[in-house]
């Protein structure tokens, strides 16, 4: 006996199926564009508010969050209480009224990672069938409300695909299928990480200026897009991370005397092809937090350079301390290949 789960999917394909058959019989066989229509003909209508699409729902996920798209059964007409502008609407000879709707419901993946404190972009839906394209929606990827409409489709033309554009990546819903072609942004539906080692660095054994600079790093977040560096390459990969540093006691020991130092400034960089500092943070007793972001190829691990300098003041006098002196953190950390 089937599972539960195996007659959702079956059920869920017997409407995706009927849908497609639908699609194609309404109306009867023609090869009509989204942008033809008889005259007076409206190729979008805005739903009225007390419609509930029912149909078809598939998850759409942009780095601003998860969007459900409802696709209904084409229709041949859309009576006045549907839509928006209390008029009845009725589809030319050669295409059909489907419903179209978009909700949240679900948070950004990887919400620091992704978007580290920037606003999200509006996401912009197209319906297309074969070359001809139309604007359906732009969605407000902050609202929490969401919106539908009845949109004119070709009958007959299995090529038709809802396209939803975010910065530039176009992902295509199939309204035949059900299924998301999603590209490079495939990375989103499944966020993965990565583990991250940045080693401590310690004063030179013997050496009269003794400390301990300690290096922590979070897992980092493999994702396809960072906001203000835009989508990864077909292939790659942006590793997101947050690194933080903090220094002991700065001792000077000679003999039976010990004098310490103050931290008078400190300031770094870093050393990676294509790494960029996306937040940094100074933090108490000269610590430092940065949020770092690493283009990845390939499988292998990657390694970034980390730099940073103290600039040190003796505090008093007395011994052998010099007045000033300076120490640099010089490490190499390494991401391991990602998480499955």
């Amino acid at each position: 006996m089937p599972s539960r789960e195996q007659l959702r999917v079956l059920m869920r394909a017997r409407t995706l199926v009927a849908s497609a058959v639908l699609l194609v019989g309404v109306a009867g066989c023609g090869d009509a564009s989204p942008s033809d229509g008889a005259p007076g003909a409206d190729p979008v209508v805005p739903a009225a508010g007390t419609v509930d699409l029912d149909g078809t729902e598939t998850e759409v996920v942009l780095p601003s969050g998860q969007l459900t798209f409802t696709v209904t059964e084409p229709r041949e007409s859309v009576p006045a209480e549907d839509a928006e502008d209390d008029a009845d609407h009725d589809a030319p000879e050669g295409s059909a009224y489907i419903g179209l709707g978009w909700q949240h419901t679900g948070p950004a993946p990887a919400f620091g990672p992704v978007l580290h404190g920037t606003t999200p972009q509006s996401a912009e839906v197209r319906l297309r069938a074969g070359e001809e394209g139309r604007d359906v929606f732009t969605v407000d990827t902050q609202s929490t409300s969401g919106e539908s409409a009845w949109v004119l489709v070709p009958v007959g033309d299995q090529s038709a695909v809802l396209e939803i554009e975010y910065d530039g990546l176009v992902q295509e819903l199939d309204l035949a299928t059900g299924e998301v072609d999603a590209g490079v942004a495939q990375g989103l539906y499944d966020v993965r990480t990565a583990t991250v080692d940045c080693p401590d660095q310690r004063g030179e054994p013997g050496a009269a200026l003794s400390y301990t600079i300690a290096c922590r790093t979070s897992p980092a977040t493999v994702t396809p897009y960072v906001a203000d560096l835009g989508w990864s390459a077909e292939g790659a990969s942006w590793l997101v991370f947050d690194l933080t540093l903090q220094p002991s006691t700065f001792l000077w020991k000679d003999g039976g005397t010990r004098t310490s130092f103050s931290v008078e400034e400190h300031r770094g960089s870093v050393a990676g092809d294509g790494a960029v500092v996306l937040l940094e943070e100074r933090l108490a007793s000269a610590g430092y937090s940065g949020t770092l972001a690493v283009p990845a190829t390939g499988s292998g691990p990657t390694k970034v350079g980390i730099t940073h300098n103290y600039s040190l003041a003796r505090r008093g006098s007395g011994g052998t301390a010099p007045a000033t002196e300076d120490v640099t953190f010089d490490a190499t950390v390494t991401v391991a290949s990602s998480n499955g």
